[in-house]
């Protein structure tokens, strides 16, 4: 699914391998300066993108927001294009050494559908920060203030 998003353009640079195991690696560029990486770990039953977000704190104000940003992509008020149902895909955000990597814990084995879902909510993390913490966006990416 990811080399679909590239053929269309979305993606620059694509780069993608498969190892042992079936887990599966993509690069490209997208969005920020530094290439993205996704990575499929079947057997952790895991699709993440690592070290997606530099300079968060554990225990910030910033963390604690985006824990909240993160979980309220599982409401049931959401459209159903935007909702991640948590019966088949649950967001993880764990924060190691001040990076935190966005994952889907992939429930229902059902790829495409995380896959298309983890695109979505990268695309609406990035944009949530550039509204609510445009500071935090300027020094992570090197983006603009407005």
């Amino acid at each position: 699914m990811l080399r679909r998003y590239a053929e269309r353009g979305l993606f620059r640079e694509f780069d993608d391998r498969t190892g042992s195991g079936g887990r599966y690696e993509a690069r490209f560029h997208w969005l920020l300066p530094d290439m993205m990486r996704v990575l499929v770990d079947p057997a952790r039953r895991r699709l993440s993108c690592p070290d997606l977000l530099p300079g968060i704190a554990a225990k910030s104000p910033l963390r604690k927001a985006l824990a909240r940003f993160l979980a309220g992509r599982h409401h049931r008020d959401l459209p159903e294009h935007r909702r991640i149902d948590p019966l088949r895909s649950l967001i993880v955000c764990p924060v190691r050494a001040g990076r935190a990597t966005l994952a889907l814990d992939v429930h229902d084995g059902d790829w495409a559908y995380a896959t298309g879902k983890l695109v979505n909510l990268v695309h609406e993390v990035y944009v949530h920060l550039h509204r609510e913490w445009p500071e935090y966006a300027h020094q992570a990416f090197g983006t603009g203030m407005e």
